[in-house]
Parts: structure tokens; sequence; C-alpha cells
């Protein structure tokens, strides 16, 4: 079993109903979870996803409303198909996984 922490570009492809790779992208995350490989989000990558998803388009952005950025980012943190990195005040702690 691996773990990895997922590129906020992932995110964004699985969401986006238009992106020419998220099937690619589908079946990449697929593929590791029935190995039972780890895939980590991080508050951070929910930060970037709406910075870019909110962003308009002239400016390399995808122009969604706000409305529309938290329908797609809202099962993200509770998907089973990933786990949310801990955050830790104690440095100590980082890396460690929540027992599940």
């Amino acid at each position: 079993m691996i773990n990895y922490l997922l590129d906020t570009n992932l995110l964004i492809r699985l969401r986006d109903n238009t992106s020419p790779d998220r099937a690619l992208t589908e079946q990449a995350i697929l593929k590791l979870r029935v190995k039972g490989d780890l895939l980590c989000i991080t508050t951070q990558n929910l930060i970037e996803f709406w910075a870019v998803v909110t962003r308009p388009t002239n400016v390399n952005g995808y122009g969604w409303t706000t409305q529309q950025a938290a329908a797609e980012i809202q099962p993200l943190p509770t998907s089973r198909l990933f786990i949310q990195a801990m955050e830790y005040d104690d440095e100590s702690q980082a890396g460690k996984l929540p027992k599940q």
C-alpha cells in the first residue's frame, strides 16, 4: 500500500464534466484505490481548487460561479475515494495517518 498526496489538478479534472481528461483521471484514481493505495487531499488542495475554478477564464481559470464551485468541492473531503490528511499543530505528528 502506498500513500499519495493528490495534486489539485487531478481533483479539478475529476469534477469538471467538460474535461477531456476526466475519464482517464477517474480510471487512474480507481485503479489506485482498488490496489489499496491511500489517496490523500489537504485543505491546501481545496483552497487551490476554489481559486482555480472561480478565476475568470481570461486569466487561465474556469470561470465557475461560487455556487458551482461550492457544489463541486463539497463532496471532495467526504468522498470514499480519498482520505483527508490530518493537519497537526505539532510537527512530530505530521505524516501519521489517522486510524481507520
